[in-house]
């Protein structure tokens, strides 16, 4: 019995699935590079895990990127939706002819921002900061360089559905 009452408490109160679409990304489809931003998430009490998946490309210079992240988001303040987050792992490809010889990024981001809760969806105005490590700046700027939407410092909107 107290086994039972002791899980009890050690689960959380509160969780949920939420998958969601970077908006900000959207004009890109009208331009010569793209952007494209999903992300999948299971939020618990006022923690968040989330597997984001990115492609970027550029058509002119024939590049593609394609990177994945696990991030972990906090909600300190549940009550107001601020949120904070870092990514545990950020890592990418490139592909293509204007690909680098070495075509893996490794880097690592944060974010801060705030969640709006609306029925069955939500909506997350951020501020991201994506930082390389020392030996991945060159490739990052090849990055930066050929697809526009990827740079150190970017405002995005999430929006998504919860389940």
């Amino acid at each position: 019995m107290v086994f039972a009452f002791v899980l009890l408490l050690s689960l959380p109160l509160y969780s949920e699935a939420q998958i969601a679409l970077d908006l900000r990304n959207l004009d890109s489809f009208f331009m010569e590079s793209r952007r494209v931003d999903l992300e999948a998430g299971y939020r618990f009490d006022e923690y968040r895990l989330s597997l984001m998946l990115r492609y970027g490309d550029n058509r002119s210079e024939e590049l593609s990127y394609y990177e994945a992240d696990i991030a972990l988001s906090i909600f300190p303040l549940e009550d107001y939706g601020f949120l904070l987050g870092c990514s545990l792992f950020r890592g990418g490809f490139f592909r293509g002819l204007g690909a680098p010889d070495d075509d893996f990024l490794l880097m690592g981001e944060g974010f801060i921002g705030w969640h709006f809760p609306l029925p069955f969806s939500f909506i997350e105005p951020r501020l991201v900061f994506s930082e390389t490590f020392s030996s991945e700046e060159t490739k990052m700027g090849v990055l930066r360089d050929s697809i526009s939407q990827f740079s150190r410092f970017r405002v995005s909107v999430v929006a998504g559905v919860r389940f």
